[in-house]
């Protein structure tokens, strides 16, 4: 696994996350929403917020909650957009730091929370970030982390990868790739945390719609250019090829545009883990 290949993809993203940042919070505002209660957080708690992209759940928790917080990703473009981000909602006490949750650069027992949304399946070692996450935790502190259920469930996602299979094929992918569904499997992410010694953890299934998204061009605009393979990819084809792919997918998401906008079922898992 390149690691550096890796954060160099999501560098390149970091332009297209700030470009939809108001669509993506809405998008997976039920997600942070799920995160906000599992993690019962107060105004006196010190957060850390791992994989933090171009600002959330960073910004909606300290918007919230008042807490002190600590944003980190590892890609300093991503870092950039959400310390600008932070400042020009005039926020306090948050603190950013462009680095990966496998090499977590703070004491350990600093934070009373920790929360992650849809990042750690893209941390190259998360048996390691799982550690580090364990060790910087204070004692009766909580790791709340959100991770996408089956492919099946999440129709954002499986609907226009079939629609898109006659022009970009998927490639087959080892059990632990990286990817969005990497812990979409029931016990996988909470084996981790139980081989790394954490004893009280509780797995619950989050069941959503996503309505933000209002027409379907739009759509077709946020998966085509957030995703820096699906840019490559895309990039591949020949003009014509990419015109009718985009065809394909604004036709097989038809079915759940009405009224204005999208309505697509997701679902989540939400792994909390309580520190002794």
């Amino acid at each position: 696994m390149d690691t550096k290949e890796e954060y160099r993809k999501w560098e390149e993203s970091a332009y297209y996350w700030d470009l939809y940042r108001s669509k993506v919070e809405q998008i997976y505002a039920p997600i942070t929403q799920a995160i906000l209660e599992q993690a019962q957080i107060s105004a006196n708690h010190r957060i850390l917020d791992i994989g933090g992209g171009s600002g959330e759940p960073t910004l909606t928790i300290k918007a919230k909650t008042g807490a002190e917080i600590f944003f980190t990703d590892p890609a300093f473009r991503m870092a950039a957009f959400a310390r600008a981000e932070a400042l020009k909602r005039n926020l306090q006490n948050v603190y950013f730091c462009a680095c990966s949750g496998d090499g977590l650069p703070f004491p350990d027992q600093t934070f009373d929370r920790i929360v992650s949304r849809i990042s750690i399946m893209f941390i190259p070692d998360a048996t390691k970030a799982i550690t580090e996450m364990l060790r910087v935790t204070r004692n009766s502190g909580r790791i709340t982390i959100a991770v996408w259920n089956d492919l099946k469930k999440n129709l954002m996602h499986s609907v226009p990868t079939d629609a898109l299979r006659p022009f970009i094929p998927p490639e087959p992918t080892p059990p632990d790739a990286l990817g969005a569904f990497r812990f979409s499997e029931p016990g996988k992410l909470t084996a981790l945390f139980r081989g790394a010694g954490a004893k009280a953890i509780e797995e619950s299934t989050v069941d959503f719609e996503i309505t933000a998204i209002a027409s379907i061009d739009e759509f077709w605009d946020i998966r085509s250019q957030m995703s820096e393979s699906m840019r490559n990819k895309l990039a591949q084809l020949s003009p014509d090829q990419r015109g009718n792919a985009a065809t394909a997918v604004k036709q097989a998401v038809q079915n759940y545009y009405a009224n204005g906008a999208m309505r697509f079922p997701a679902s989540i898992r939400v792994i909390t883990v309580r520190v002794p």
